[in-house]
Order: structure tokens, then sequence, then C-alpha cells
């Protein structure tokens, strides 16, 4: 890997480049860890990621090194298409092992795809890799300069190591924590450039010397999430899908609307996600029983995409607060984006980045902490004053149009690729 000086150009998706794209079409290789097709989280950050520069003429592939494994393994398939780009599961199944014995399964599966990726070294013009560690970035980026391919890195949010303290297990404290700290110290600054989602990750990495240091936050399709207008008629119906492991205030939010139901109010709480396995699951059930919720609140399984936008259809607000914690300050929700995107009433916290796009009352309703006072002052609002809901989810769809969408972000992003390639332009490639 080369030493040469570390230089920091930092770009924002709010600046609207206009730059023209590449001269060519760049063929792009995605390496990263996500559950294909149907996950959220990061694999939804990946999706919309890859159509961004699908639909600006490049030609991308996703190479998974195996699944995350948050997600129903009926529900992913080891090969198909996302968002125009073909993905693939090197580890080639839809299930994965945990603990200690997952140990062989990462070496195994970075193997092989440093194996195709050398095999295939012509057909790349682009390695982005994406949420990955230093032990998968390490052989990639080495092999990458040894052909002559530009490497671009991709960062959502702060290491979980680094922020989760004793939630971890000593082992992943160790092990985990020391593997990002050399990929941040080591990898980054020699990176051709580096991409993430918000401000925090932004001034973390111009620190550390990355080059082409580019902000693109959440990007959404406008045309997926859009929903038509529901007629205020019976229960506000509230909704929410994603993850049952703490990353959003579910607890609190239970809580608050016990209070809300015992002044009167009447509305109904929709929510989808791992209902088997999920963390909160057992302590959200005994809240529900606390508080006599049991009909109005309601859990179901994880579904797919399509039937899950059928889903928010039907919903009134779309709750997306998440804990004020550093791993969320760190990051910025792909669910917020989709849920502003909706045209629906978004319900969200003042974390990171959040107060840079929103004005609480105008495009959303941003509860001004996460303790089960403000959020039940927050939905009481909602309750109250139903007639103002539609005016802040349109408001809110337009804040996802100027800042999160294909054709804004495809712009930042071409104009990162023209720099990349243009700086690997004279080099041999092997």
């Amino acid at each position: 890997m080369s030493g040469r000086p570390a230089m920091s150009v930092q770009r924002d998706s709010r600046e609207g480049t206009g730059t023209p794209a590449p001269l060519r079409p760049v063929r792009i290789l995605i390496a990263t860890i996500a559950d294909l097709p149907e996950g959220g989280g990061h694999t939804s950050r990946l999706k919309t990621l890859a159509g961004c520069l699908v639909r600006q003429g490049h030609a991308v592939r996703i190479w998974s090194k195996h699944i995350m494994g948050q997600f129903p393994p009926e529900m992913l398939a080891v090969r198909g298409q996302v968002e125009g780009a073909d993905y693939e599961i090197i580890e080639g199944t839809t299930t994965r092992t945990w603990g200690v014995r997952s140990g062989w399964m990462k070496v195994r599966t970075t193997a092989r795809l440093a194996a195709r990726l050398w095999r295939e070294r012509r057909h790349v013009d682009v390695l982005w890799l994406n949420e990955l560690s230093f032990h998968d970035m390490l052989p990639l980026m080495v092999l990458a300069r040894l052909a002559g391919i530009p490497t671009v890195l991709s960062y959502e949010d702060e290491h979980v190591a680094l922020c989760a303290g004793a939630t971890l297990a000593w082992q992943q404290r160790i092990f985990t924590g020391l593997d990002d700290r050399l990929a941040d110290r080591l990898l980054v600054r020699r990176a051709d450039a580096v991409v993430v989602i918000c401000t925090y990750l932004q001034e973390k990495f111009a620190a550390l010397g990355a080059r082409n240091l580019t902000l693109v936050p959440t990007i959404v399709n406008l045309d997926q999430w859009h929903c038509p207008p529901r007629p205020p008629e019976g229960r506000l119906r509230f909704f929410y899908a994603g993850s049952l492991y703490g990353t959003y205030v579910l607890k609190e939010i239970l809580v608050a609307m016990g209070g809300l139901r015992a002044e009167g109010f009447a509305f109904e709480f929709q929510v989808f996600g791992d209902v088997q396995q999920g963390l909160l699951m057992p302590e959200l059930l005994r809240l529900r029983q606390e508080f006599g919720l049991q009909d109005c609140v309601h859990f179901s399984e994880s579904v797919p995409l399509d039937e899950l936008r059928r889903e928010i259809d039907q919903a009134d607000v779309l709750l997306c607060v998440r804990a004020d914690n550093q791993r969320s300050r760190s990051g910025l929700s792909t669910k917020l984006s989709e849920c502003l995107a909706s045209g629906r009433a978004t319900v969200t916290s003042r974390v990171g980045d959040v107060p840079r796009y929103l004005t609480d009352g105008v495009n959303a309703l941003i509860v001004p902490s996460t303790s089960v006072a403000d959020i039940q002052n927050t939905l009481r609002q909602c309750l109250k004053d139903r007639a103002r809901l539609p005016v802040i989810g349109a408001a809110g769809r337009e804040v996802a149009r100027r800042h999160f969408s294909y054709e804004v972000n495809g712009l930042v992003l071409n104009d990162l690729l023209g720099r990349v390639v243009a700086g690997r332009s004279a080099a041999p490639r092997a």
C-alpha cells in the first residue's frame, strides 16, 4: 500500500455539485456483509446506494461475505438482484454461525472473496468496501493496490465495539475493538476515498487523514415509499417497523401509550419486526399487558418490502425514535428517510444529524428527549391535532426530495467517482 501523504477533501450532498458523470460507466464491485434481498438497517442503505449508482449508469455488483443474521433466513436468497445490481452471498447459504465458531466462517469468506477479486480484477474499475472490518479490508485493499484498482470505504455509524462498552462480551470488546481501531488508524488514509453518512463520521475521518472524504446521507427511493393520502377516519394509527433489539426506544413508547390510554385517548399501534427473537419482546409483551394495551398494540413478524409498504399506507404516524447514545449520534437512520419519503407524519428523536435536516412541528415531530414524558407529550400532539399531520408529512417528503433522493445524491457520487477514477487512470493494471 502506498504511503502517500493523506489529503482530506470534504464534500456534502447538500452542495449540489452539478458535476457531470464520468465519461464512461464505472464497473463497481461492492464488498460487504448484508441480509439480501429483504434486510433492513445497513442492508437498506446498501440497496439504495447500489440503486443510486445504477441509476447514474454504472454497472454495480454486490458480494456479501455472509449474511448479517438480522432477518429471517426464509426471506433471504444466496443470489439475485436488488435495485438493478446483481448480488451474491459468498458463503453460499442464508444461515450463519455465531460466537467463536464464526471465526472460521469469517476467515473462509474473506479468502474466497479475495480469490474471486483477483480472478476478476480486469472487470472491476472501483472496489467499494462497505461497513467491513480490518481483517476483511486489508487483503482486499492489498490486492486492489496490486491490480491498480482504486478503493472506496463507506461507513454508516461508529463501530459497535467502540461505543457499546460493557454490553458486549469481553472477547468482542478486545478483539473486535482492536480490529476496528486498526482499520481506522491504518487503512482509512490509504483508501482513495471515504464516504460517510453524517457529520460525526465526517469529523472523525477528517482527523484520521481520509482522502476525498464525502458526506452522502441516507438515500431513499422516493417513488417506492410514497403513500397516497389517508382519510382522517377511525382511530389514529401509529406504526413502527424495524429492530427489536434496543436501537429504538419501544419500551418508552409503550409506557407513554399506557399513559395516553389512561387519559382516554383511542389509537392503534402496529409493530413489525423479529417478534420471535427480538431481545425486547419479553419486556414489550409485559408492558402491553401491564397497561392493558392488548386491544390496540399489535406485534407482527417482518414482512417483505412490498407488503410493508402496503401496511404503511394504512398508518397515520410513523415512529422512528432512536435511543440517545453514541451509536445513534454517530449515524443517520435510513428508516427516517424512508418514513419522510412516505409523506406520512414522522415522530423522531433529536440525535445526530436530525436537527440538520428537520425542524420540529414543521416537517417532523421531534421529541425533545427520549424520556417517557417527552414521548407522551409528542404523541398527545398527534392525537389532539390530527388535521396538521398531513401537512407535516408533506413537508417531510420535501426534505427527503431535497436531501435524500437518488437525483441529489447521484450528483455527489458521480463527482466522487470521477475524481477517484481519474486519480488512477494513469496507473497500469495488473
